[in-house]
């Protein structure tokens, strides 16, 4: 008998039926030769189940797991083939090594073969079974924690089983943290009544754990959505990845516009095999379009008088809902200059019929000038705003600084009172009483808010109030008659009477509603007498000047008076931008500024009174008048402001009407827009 592992040769001598020879060998090699053995199967020497470590193995999917298995072979380990690790009572579920490949493959999808599935040769065949279990991973669960190994050679198969290896835990923990609206110009929280743009971006967050062992969950989710947008059904899907146990998702909101109700949202295993969260959505509205800005109807213009505040009203047309401020930004335009740009941001004053509507009182009286305006200054706004849902405001012309939404046009129609003239009766010395009657005129519009005038005198370069008369209310081209009285200071002293002197109107002309005239000591007559006896013949025609002139003063005061340069009226500058009120004014006499509208100034008489003492304004006074022909103006023509009248008209101010007459130059009628037509 031979031993376990003797070589037997058998040596063939002899021919074949052709005659040929058997080919030529030897005893020592033999025709044919085998082994002999002794039968042994592959032994298992080790492994590492619950024996070892003192643990169940817990499967949870996508989760790896490893089992060590030695095993060896009495014959040879080459004898080995394969070897395999079985669980539960399915043959085709668990992970086979080939010795031949010296490779680990799956049996089936329910378990993928992890990387770390190896063997390490020496006197004995170590494996390490590692794999990772699929959402896939079902069972007979009729042999729920066994595991069998098999062990496969040239002499056959051995098998060991164990039992209470595993258990297969595929529940989850799945939280919900949050539903964001990401995208567009309004994003956060989605809660009850939220508005969302139409296809804009959705995320959902949340935490993903395996139930019993408390790890975080990393792998695919599959997400389904439902829901009803108005009277149509709403459905959706997509796939997401866990890292770690957080979850973020995104999916698209839907198109169109409308109620977005009855929403639910599901998330599933990436096999749609098992429930892992349910939840019910708050109702959206889904938005379609962008809101529009309506024309506005403010098309006739506003006073360049009354910029204290001017009404703008926006109406926006919004399908689904605007519950944000509107920001309207208007500024006063010329052709010359502009004003400061003025931004007032409002809540809207309520919704009807589907227009959102809003109102703005913007005050431009601090920020310029109106008398400085060209004939073509506006008023020029646009606005900025998004509904709920993040859409930017539309319009359906302009609406910037460029292009504006809105131009209001600024007429010259405003209030215009004139002091015509001033009556003083009454005593003229130092301590007696001064009797004075100012005729007021209101050349422009009705004025119904109250306002002031002043009387002043101003001695040594001070000025002080005397007197003060209150206007309550004047009619549009109506006149009117104040009367006061003041003490006469001592000295030499000037009377100043003011028309709102605290400029609280800003009105057509600001030049016409100052007055003043000075008063002085009476003067000894021997000192004319001494003047008028200088210059011979010369002297003589003076002296019949000065009689002329003391004749026709001698209706008035017996006190001498010594007016301004300019007259007895006084003009005003034009006031700089940027103060609160009309532009200020003084006694001096100043240029009326370029475009105001207001009566031509009336021309002197040639006989007119000059100062008495002043003989070189006597001999002037007694030159021939200007020879220059006026310019003819037909019937029916019409010229734009009074400085472009004829000379020589008076003003007739009746109640429905002011008109302007004379001999040479007919007569005109003052329009509502401070522009004159010859009627006569």
């Amino acid at each position: 008998m031979n031993a376990d592992h003797e070589t037997v040769r058998v040596w063939l001598q002899g021919t074949d039926y052709a005659g040929y020879a058997i080919e030529d060998s030897n005893a020592e090699n033999g025709t044919l030769w085998w082994e002999s053995r002794t039968p042994e199967n592959g032994q298992l020497i080790d492994f590492d189940g619950v024996e070892s470590s003192g643990e169940v193995t817990r499967l949870e999917p996508t989760k790896s797991f490893a089992w060590g298995v030695e095993v060896a072979d009495s014959n040879r380990l080459t004898d080995i083939t394969r070897v395999s690790l079985m669980l539960g009572n399915d043959p085709t579920l668990g992970l086979r090594y080939n010795t031949n490949l010296g490779t680990c493959e799956a049996l089936d999808a329910r378990i993928q073969v992890s990387p770390q599935c190896m063997a390490t040769t020496g006197e004995t065949l170590a494996i390490q079974f590692a794999g990772t279990v699929d959402w896939t991973f079902v069972t007979p669960s009729t042999n729920d924690g066994r595991i069998e190994i098999i062990i496969e050679d040239y002499d056959g198969t051995a098998s060991i089983l164990y039992e209470n290896e595993w258990t297969y835990e595929p529940e989850m923990n799945v939280t919900f943290q949050s539903l964001l609206d990401t995208e567009g110009a309004v994003q956060g929280e989605i809660v009850e009544g939220w508005s969302i743009a139409s296809g804009e971006t959705i995320q959902l967050n949340a935490s993903v754990y395996h139930l019993l062992s408390d790890n975080g969950y990393s792998g695919p989710v599959s997400i389904y959505y439902n829901g009803k947008l108005q009277n149509d059904r709403w459905s959706g899907g997509t796939s997401g990845i866990v890292t770690d146990g957080h979850l973020s998702v995104e999916f698209q909101a839907p198109l169109g516009a409308g109620l977005l109700f009855e929403m639910e949202l599901t998330v599933w295993d990436p096999y749609a095999t098992q429930e892992l969260l349910k939840l019910e959505l708050p109702t959206l509205r889904v938005d379609g379009a962008a809101p529009y800005l309506l024309d506005s109807t403010l098309g006739e213009g506003t006073s360049r008088f009354h910029l204290s505040e001017v009404e703008i009203g926006a109406n926006i047309e919004e399908a689904n809902l605007w519950s944000s401020n509107l920001s309207v930004t208007c500024q006063v335009r010329s052709l010359e200059n502009e004003w400061p740009a003025l931004t007032l941001n409002r809540a809207s004053s309520t919704v009807y019929d589907g227009k959102t509507m809003f109102s703005f009182v913007f005050d431009f009286s601090a920020l310029g000038d109106p008398s400085e305006l060209s004939t073509q200054a506006n008023i020029a706004c646009w606005a900025e705003g998004q509904d709920d849902a993040g859409f930017m405001l539309q319009a359906s012309t302009g609406n910037s600084e460029l292009d504006p939404w809105l131009i209001l046009p600024l007429n010259s129609i405003g209030p215009d009172v004139a002091i015509t003239e001033v009556d003083i009766t009454g005593s003229t010395e130092a301590g007696g009483t001064m009797r004075i009657g100012v005729k007021l005129v209101s050349l422009g519009e009705a004025i119904d808010e109250q306002f002031n005038v002043s009387i002043y005198a101003e001695s040594n370069g001070e000025r002080t109030l005397v007197g003060r008369e209150v206007v309550a209310s004047i009619g549009m081209n109506t006149a009117t008659t104040l009367r006061s009285t003041i003490t006469v200071p001592s000295g030499s002293w000037t009377l100043h009477v003011e028309a709102d002197a605290e400029q609280t109107m800003w009105e057509v002309d600001e030049t016409n509603n100052a007055w003043n005239r000075s008063f002085g000591p009476q003067t000894d007559g021997m000192s004319t007498s001494v003047v008028l006896l200088g210059g011979g013949l010369g002297v003589a025609v003076l002296a019949g000047a000065v009689v002329l002139l003391r004749r026709k003063q001698s209706d008035e005061p017996s006190f001498e008076e010594a007016p301004d340069e300019a007259g007895t009226t006084s003009a005003v500058k034009p006031t700089p931008a940027g103060l609160t009120g009309p532009p200020p004014r003084t006694s001096e006499p100043k240029p009326k500024p370029a475009g105001l509208k207001g009566p031509p100034p009336r021309s002197k008489p040639a006989s007119e009174a000059a100062p008495a003492i002043d003989g070189a304004a006597a001999l002037d006074a007694l030159l021939p008048a200007s020879t220059e022909e006026p310019q003819d103006h037909s019937v029916g023509s019409v010229v734009n402001e009074w400085s472009q009248l004829p000379p020589g008209g008076d003003y007739d101010y009746a109640l429905d009407q002011t008109v302007y007459k004379g001999e040479e130059c007919g007569t005109w009628r003052m329009n509502e827009d401070k522009t004159f037509t010859r009627i006569e």
